[in-house]
């Protein structure tokens, strides 16, 4: 039992090592650099198959809680008015009221296994410690999918507000151009453009070239780095100065349909500067126990995480809906 914790504390460092890394990346995608860097490394890093939050710290803020800490946050709104000065007189002032506190609501997922203990001992089932791995992890997927899930419906798509738009049969370089400068203008920058290959799959073919107005009329493409890029590994990294995160698509795994995805592929997210924040209370907390109704025994464990997410902007946000 003892190696069991062992490996249990190794992984836990190596996976501290690597969000550390991705978190400094993240920072110096957020002040305009090493954006190229950051694709690699998160191409490298990440587990085929798997999702994780690290992703999502790229253009969400992730923050860690722990049982008893005040879960708020402080949101100011708006700008105090600025008048001209007519000194000797008595100038206006305004209340404080540009501060909005909001508290999180916090959700939580749970996963259970059960194991033989005559195939654990047999080594014909993963050891404890790769049970609570893969529980941990299978958490994390489905934490990632919720929170993407959520952000879809940041805006109903009846909204006749800017901040949403719907493509007939594909993302289009146009509609994409449009939402990005929507997000801009009200957030100053655009951190990440979100989706599944499915729904980025266009963006990587018209990022590989820029057109040109030709003297006279008409016009040329001319091809760009991305084209290269896409050729090289099937994916762009960047759009505009931009990181375009490809969520790899989650499966259900599991009767009636197997194959029923977790993450909406018919949805492209253009995320601003402090769209929002996600947060974890605690760490994965485990509970097991030994069934001594089976004979053999039955080793049982049960892992769960406690997470939320506030929306601290909508219209640093822009949903783009694929329609068939």
């Amino acid at each position: 039992m003892t190696q069991v914790f062992s490996d249990a504390l190794v992984f836990d460092v190596q996976r501290a090592q690597a969000s550390a890394t991705l978190r400094s990346l993240a920072q110096r995608v957020a002040n305009g650099n090493g954006r190229s860097a950051l694709a690699e490394t998160i191409v490298r890093s990440i587990e085929p198959g798997r999702l994780t939050l690290d992703t999502f710290g790229i253009f969400m803020d992730v923050r860690q809680f722990n049982p008893g800490d005040d879960a708020k946050i402080t949101i100011r709104r708006g700008k105090y008015p600025v008048r001209a000065m007519v000194p000797g007189t008595s100038h206006l002032v305004d209340r404080v009221y540009k501060q909005e506190k909001v508290g999180f609501m916090w959700d939580a997922l749970i996963a259970g296994a059960r194991a033989n203990m005559l195939e654990l001992n047999n080594g014909d089932i993963d050891s404890v410690a790769r049970l609570r791995r893969d529980l941990r992890d299978d958490l994390i997927d489905a934490i990632a999918a919720k929170v993407f899930t959520l952000l879809t419906t940041t805006w109903s798509t009846v909204s006749t507000t800017s901040h949403v738009a719907t493509v007939s049969g594909a993302l289009n370089k146009t509609t994409l151009d449009t939402m990005f400068d929507t997000v801009i203008d009200y957030a100053g920058s655009v951190r990440a453009i979100i989706g599944t290959y499915k729904a980025l799959r266009p963006l990587y073919q018209f990022a590989g070239y820029q057109l040109v107005t030709l003297t006279g009329g008409g016009e040329t493409a001319l091809p760009l780095r991305q084209l290269q890029e896409r050729m090289d590994t099937n994916t762009v990294s960047t759009y505009r100065g931009t990181p375009v995160v490809e969520l790899r698509q989650q499966y259900r795994n599991a009767l009636p349909n197997p194959r029923a995805g977790l993450i909406p592929d018919n949805v492209v997210l253009v995320v601003g500067n402090q769209a929002g924040t996600i947060g974890l209370m605690g760490g994965v907390e485990y509970q097991d126990y030994t069934d001594f109704t089976k004979q053999p025994a039955d080793y049982v464990i049960h892992a769960w995480q406690q997470y939320g997410i506030l929306i601290d902007d909508p219209t640093a946000i822009g949903v783009i809906t694929i329609t068939p």
